[in-house]
């Protein structure tokens, strides 16, 4: 299914006229078709339609030639969203994101900063893992940060830690 989408633009802006039954499976295929996009390395831009506030986990898993921008009105980036993209180098995550779940950027390995909004609540188990970041700055909202969010993280240098939360395991302890 992956090579049949390669050169078509989906398009979510117009309501579908269709049967009841075929709905009921559209709905189905549509809750996975994310899964669809993963490992394709031809895959190069995306843009989102308006009314999605979530990237679904493992999305983008390994599609090492995306180029994005998060869309402002995303709230949640899932599991494993963005795990292994070479075309991230500077992100600045949206205003309005308040959870990234775990691995959602590890292994994004040409990724060198990263900024976090206000808003973020929850940061995922490993989430900036395996980067080149050389400073996060967590924010004060955070209030849920995992285990070993910057593992392997061979260039960081300083994270400035403004919130209240309780320290997680940063680093792997071999």
């Amino acid at each position: 299914l992956r090579f049949l989408l390669r050169n078509v633009t989906l398009r979510f802006d117009k309501e579908p006229i269709i049967s009841r039954s075929i709905l009921y499976r559209a709905a189905f295929y549509l809750r996975h078709i994310y899964l669809v996009f993963r490992y394709n390395s031809e895959l190069t831009s995306i843009n989102w339609p308006p009314k999605v506030t979530e990237i679904p986990g493992e999305c983008f898993y390994q599609c090492p030639n995306l180029r994005f921008e998060i869309p402002n009105n995303i709230t949640k980036i899932g599991r494993f969203a963005f795990n292994g993209s070479k075309t991230i180098t500077n992100l600045t995550i949206p205003p309005f994101v308040e959870e990234i779940e775990e691995q959602a950027f590890g292994s994004c390995t040409n990724l060198n900063s990263i900024i976090l909004p206000e808003a973020l609540t929850n940061i995922g188990n490993n989430a900036f893992d395996n980067t080149s970041i050389k400073e996060l700055t967590i924010p004060s909202s955070t209030q849920i940060i995992g285990n070993h969010i910057v593992a392997n993280c061979q260039n960081l240098k300083v994270i400035y830690w403004n919130t209240t939360a309780d320290m997680p395991e940063l680093f792997y302890s071999w």
